[in-house]
């Protein structure tokens, strides 16, 4: 990180690095589920639906699987993780991030906590604006994170080289002196 006229955040790719090998190995619990035969499954005492076990096995290695790939293009991605400039920020932090969004578009932030993962919503006053932003899984992402917070702009610091109060502050910082709220 430089203390300039601009910040730069990379990305963690240690962390980035757990989450794919925990996609991995999730990944693999549901291929062993999809290839449990019939007779191991009914003979569990609390499994009776064969068809239900490989079902999850099916998702899991679905879900977990788009997981690891979205991982190792982020180890790929030579980016920074987020940007804080005086004209504004620019997320990359995750598959959904945002391109450049002007600090004369932030009326505020709030702090909210998902499943213990504290989280930074982005108060816009246009938020619509980014709403179409991107394609498919993006698309979708920002719709479900404004019918949920009534912002499409939703950042951890997760996958960021910066522990999460450090990363508030800094973005306070921004807004403050840039800001247009």
């Amino acid at each position: 990180m430089r203390t300039t006229e601009e910040e730069i955040i990379e990305l963690s790719r240690r962390k980035i690095l757990f989450v794919v090998a925990g996609a991995i190995v999730l990944g693999c619990v549901g291929a062993w589920l999809i290839f449990l035969d019939d007779t191991t499954i009914l003979g569990a005492r609390h499994y009776q639906r064969p068809w239900l076990v490989h079902s999850v096995g099916i998702i899991t290695v679905l879900f977990f699987g788009a997981c690891a790939v979205c991982g190792i293009r982020k180890l790929l991605d030579k980016n920074a993780g987020f940007v804080f400039n005086a004209s504004g920020f620019v997320d990359n932090s995750i598959s959904a991030g945002t391109g450049p969004v002007p600090w004369s578009e932030v009326v505020g932030t709030e702090e909210v906590v998902i499943s213990m993962q504290r989280m930074l919503v982005v108060k816009l006053r246009e938020p619509e604006k980014y709403l179409e932003h991107g394609w498919g899984l993006r698309e979708i992402i920002r719709k479900a994170t404004y019918r949920s917070y009534n912002s499409p702009i939703i950042i951890t610091s997760t996958l960021l080289n910066v522990d999460f109060p450090k990363f508030a502050y800094l973005f306070k910082r921004y807004t403050q002196k840039y800001g247009g709220g």
